[in-house]
Formats: C-alpha cells, sequence, structure tokens
C-alpha cells in the first residue's frame, strides 16, 4: 500500500500492519486507521511516528515510556478488553505521545511526554485505544 504523509512523506507498507483504533482518538474519533513507522535499521527505537491513514496531515510522534523511565501497571475495563480484543494473557504495547512545548525555554529542553493518556494496542490483532482519565498507575524507575 502506498500513502502521502504531509510530515513523512511517500510511505510504502503493507496493509496487514495497520493499527485499528475503533474509537479514534480524542479529538480525532473520524480517524481510525493508523500505521506506525520508525526510522529503518533502529531495532530498539526512540522515536516512532503513528501516521492517520484517514487524514494525511496527522501524524503523532510516540515514545516508548520505559525509554523515559516510566513503567505502566494497567487495568483494562471490560470495555477497552472486548475493544482490544484483549484478555489476561495478551501483550499490550504501550506508548506515549511526545510533543513540543512551545512555551518551553528552547535551553531546558522542549520535549514533553503525555503520561496521562498512553496508547494501549494490541500488536497481534492490530487494535489500539488511548487510555485516557489515568485509570493507571505510574511507577518510575530511579
Amino acid at each position: 500500500m502506498q500513502f502521502e504523509s504531509l510530515q513523512l512523506g511517500h510511505l510504502e507498507f503493507d496493509p496487514e500492519k495497520i493499527i485499528t483504533f475503533p474509537q479514534g482518538l480524542p479529538a480525532f474519533e473520524e480517524c481510525t486507521r493508523y500505521k506506525l513507522f520508525h526510522q529503518a535499521g533502529q531495532n530498539e527505537p526512540n522515536i516512532y511516528w503513528l501516521q492517520s491513514l484517514d487524514r494525511a496531515e496527522l501524524t503523532f510522534n510516540l515514545a516508548d515510556p520505559a525509554k523515559l523511565g516510566v513503567r505502566y501497571e494497567l487495568a483494562l475495563t471490560e470495555d477497552e478488553a472486548k475493544l482490544l480484543a484483549a484478555d489476561a494473557d495478551t501483550r499490550l504495547a504501550a506508548l506515549v505521545m511526545v510533543y513540543r512545548d512551545e512555551a518551553a525555554d528552547a535551553q531546558t529542553g522542549s520535549l514533553r511526554a503525555n503520561l496521562q493518556a498512553p496508547l494501549l494496542i494490541n500488536l497481534e490483532r492490530k487494535l489500539g485505544l488511548q487510555k485516557c482519565g489515568l485509570a493507571c498507575n505510574l511507577v518510575f524507575r530511579g
């Protein structure tokens, strides 16, 4: 499959790897089809890009929270588990959105991560959701 992203340019990928967010993402509920990319040649990337396949201009920067020293202890609601086609044995990937804080001083760093609402993805079933409202525990590594 081919796609033209406004941020990432020309993309080619296997349509079997499309991730569906049945409810979309908050403020982008109409966008349900996404593809997760990372820089070629990286086995353990630092940054991922989640490209909407419904809107070419919509790309999110994501990071593995473990690389930021954060681990989640999640409890899915019955509806969330059903949406993700997840049971107790399902392994879910957790990623956090990374954004540029325009108000921050460039000297102290201007990237922030939204730890309050991680994205959860069932990589086997290619289903995802954003867990909003911090219905999970954050554990910080020291």
